[in-house]
């Protein structure tokens, strides 16, 4: 009978022969750059393997085999180019980051990441240095949960250098992406803060959130039909999963921390508009009627075609073309929403979604008919289900039932 962890072993070697073998002729080509690939590579097997393998998870010997190939991989790096060698010994402490991970030594996590910021910060890769920086206000974050100080402050300073940058950059995915992480440190700091700073924190997380939901509903509108199927499948999934976490945190704060049946609604609704509208594709493409309908009036038609040209070249142009670009669409979509024939198409592009007072208007009661009505919804925060009601003339309710998800 065969072993499989033998076989699998017998494999491992192979393949780290196989490597050694074109490390060799790589070497003796002095293609350095090749050889700090493959030695890299080595090393992420090693680490997959670590956390991912049926046979050998947690076997740390393949974390001191991934080290060793990146002390020889940090070697070779030095001979290269200084801007190149610079990426890639930072590329390098990062992925030993993974290696303190997998021995669960936090502090050395810490301190590679540092590493890795210092040699981007030194060499003046603001990207880099930013993702370093939001990688550290994360780690800081988590920290916090067991020591609020002084981890609280380090990590809204890292966090706030990366938004910065992100902000300026016009990376909204990124800056979207860390104004969630400021939103869940402050709310996961305002329970064990006093009543009036964890109200003030709880404010500042809702702020954030909002700021987030923006950014995701202006990356919602960057996607077009032109763009190749994978790429927006890809972008939507996503985006899909980001926006979600936005607005469970929101329903958390607002339903269970500091519960306001008004806001909570509110956001009930436009959460699930945007479900809807991403789960129909409503914001790629919209339905075949509206654009027919838009066929009768060519100035709204014209902006129509003017913004998904715009969306087209958007994913096309530099970094530096596309903060103009998307100003210059920032522009155009005000002068869409002035249009009355725009209305449609914009509230199905986005996923608008009727708010209390919206709603209200639409269903209000007639003088000269006896009539009521009652609107009820429903979230989930956690395993907890939470009942929203409106009813004419009073404001929302919000009822914590005593079922489970």
């Amino acid at each position: 009978m065969i072993c499989l962890p033998c076989v699998k072993s017998t494999i491992g070697k192979k393949l780290r022969n196989y490597y050694e073998d074109w490390i060799e002729k790589d070497e003796a080509r002095k293609d350095w750059e090749a050889v700090v690939n493959k030695r890299e590579m080595l090393a992420q097997v090693q680490i997959e393997r670590f956390f991912y393998s049926p046979e050998q998870q947690g076997c740390l010997s393949l974390l001191d085999q991934a080290e060793r190939a990146i002390d020889a991989a940090e070697a070779i790096a030095q001979r290269l180019p200084k801007r190149q060698a610079i990426r890639r010994i930072g590329n390098l402490h990062q992925l030993r980051g993974q290696i303190y991970q997998g021995r669960g030594d936090e502090e050395g996590v810490i301190q590679t990441w540092q590493n890795a910021l210092e040699v981007y910060e030194e060499a003046g890769l603001a990207m880099e240095t930013a993702n370093c920086r939001y990688i550290l206000g994360a780690i800081h974050l988590n920290r916090a949960n067991q020591e609020l100080m002084p981890n609280f402050g380090i990590a809204e300073d890292y966090l706030q250098d990366a938004l910065t940058y992100y902000d300026s950059a016009g990376m909204r995915d990124k800056a979207a992406d860390t104004r969630f992480m400021f939103a869940r440190l402050y709310t996961n700091a305002s329970v064990r803060v006093g009543q009036d700073l964890g109200q003030q924190m709880m404010d500042a997380a809702i702020g954030h959130l909002t700021d987030a939901e923006f950014d995701y509903d202006a990356i919602r509108r960057e996607f077009s039909a032109g763009s190749s199927v994978l790429e927006v499948q890809g972008g939507k999934r996503a985006l899909i999963t980001k926006s979600q976490r936005i607005y469970e945190l929101a329903l958390e704060i607002l339903c269970l921390f500091r519960p306001d049946p008004m806001q909570a609604w509110n956001w009930a609704q436009r959460a699930k508009a945007r479900a809807l509208s991403d789960v129909l594709g409503m914001g790629v493409v919209p339905p075949a009627r509206v654009l027919a309908e838009l066929e009768k009036y060519p100035d709204a038609l014209r902006l129509v075609k003017q913004e998904r040209e715009m969306v087209a070249r958007i994913n096309q142009v530099s970094s530096e073309e596309r903060v103009v670009l998307r100003e210059e669409l920032h522009t155009l979509w005000g002068q869409m929403m002035q249009n009355p024939q725009l209305s449609e198409y914009l509230e199905l592009r986005l996923g608008t979604a009727l708010e209390a007072n919206d709603l209200e208007a639409i269903v209000a009661t007639d003088d000269h008919v006896e009539r009521s009505w009652l609107c009820v919804d429903w979230v989930a925060v956690g395993d907890r289900l939470f009942l929203l009601t409106l009813r004419p003339g009073q404001s929302a309710q919000l009822y914590q039932l005593p079922l489970r998800l």
